[in-house]
């Protein structure tokens, strides 16, 4: 089962402010979630329902909500992985 992926405005804006070698890697990874929204290495965010994480290039991560009942990832944030604990509104 394919997912549909969306980036909210805020994660395209952190993919085109990202270095073009390492927003080809966050892309691909982003892609792939359409095949396997949970991905070797996905991680669960703590106190936040249906948020995941998952390691894209170096240190990038990806922050995404998985909706399975409608068959959608809906990404949230692309940020360093120092950045990814803070809250963030989306």
């Amino acid at each position: 089962m394919t997912y549909v992926v969306r980036l909210t405005t805020s994660a395209r804006k952190e993919l085109r402010r990202i270095d073009p070698q390492i927003r080809r890697q966050v892309a691909a990874v982003i892609t792939n979630l359409a095949e396997d929204p949970r991905p070797d290495g996905v991680k669960k965010m703590a106190g936040r329902e249906h948020v995941y994480r998952v390691s894209a290039a170096r240190d990038w991560r990806v922050v995404y909500e998985i909706y399975d009942e409608i068959v959608t990832v809906d990404v949230i944030q692309i940020d360093h992985r120092g950045q990814v604990y803070k809250q963030r509104r989306h």
